[in-house]
């Protein structure tokens, strides 16, 4: 009973993020809506017969639909290591909106699986880790860089964060007879990377500022280190 159960469940799964992923990028469906019944809002998501492509394309009924799955799509895509980006560009590259969307998941994407080579000892992919609320749960347990992305659409400020932590393991790993007292005291580094995605710098929101308005709130759990911050 377990094993049909999950074997159903598994199949659902995959089945509903492909679904949703070919609506939001007006892709060919896999399974037409009819068939799965279960697993898609018609309100919100459909398909219908392209004659041009001879097969079933997938749409979403407006933006607000899109905005609602953007967070859960992307960390799906990361999951499965889907690196199909952009294949829909070319359709809607004349409207801002969604192609501002797509960019932005494929410029966070790309980051996550394949790194960051401006990035100072950038990893050949970045952990990654969504997160809920005001600011993420920095994890500053051990030296590490981790990709921070809000599962909120447009969420103020920014698109997502990259966070390094640097000297916590030698400052944990016992005193080394030879530090002097000043070397003791060093605090490890912190280094944050706030990141905005946009196709138009010039009428959007000055992203820094705002980021920086907030600095106290960002820090606020970060007293222990030297934060290094530069925003991209």
């Amino acid at each position: 009973m377990i094993y049909l159960f999950y074997l159903h469940t598994f199949a659902n799964v995959f089945r509903h993020y492909h679904y949703i992923k070919a609506c939001i990028y007006g892709q060919p469906v896999q399974d037409l809506s009819i068939n799965i019944p279960k697993l898609v809002d018609l309100r919100y998501f459909y398909d219908e017969y392209n004659d041009e492509l001879e097969e079933s394309v997938g749409h979403y009924s407006c933006g607000i639909a899109r905005n609602a799955v953007g967070g859960v799509l992307l960390k799906k895509r990361l999951d499965y290591h889907d690196t199909e980006f952009l294949n829909a560009l070319p359709e809607y590259i004349d409207n801002p909106s969604v192609a501002g969307f797509m960019i932005e998941h494929a410029v966070l994407a790309s980051i996550a699986i394949y790194g960051l080579s401006y990035l100072p000892h950038s990893p050949s992919s970045i952990e990654t880790s969504f997160f809920k609320g005001e600011i993420p749960p920095f994890d500053t347990s051990k030296d590490k860089t981790v990709l921070y992305i809000p599962q909120r659409y447009n969420f103020p400020t920014i698109d997502g964060i990259i966070v390094r932590t640097e000297g916590i393991e030698v400052k944990t790993g016992g005193k080394n007879p030879q530090q002097t007292q000043e070397e003791e005291e060093t605090k490890p580094k912190l280094f944050m990377y706030p990141i905005q995605i946009t196709l138009n710098l010039e009428t959007h929101s000055d992203s820094r500022t705002n980021f920086f308005n907030k600095w106290k709130t960002w820090t606020r759990n970060l007293s222990r280190f030297e934060v290094l911050p530069e925003f991209w």
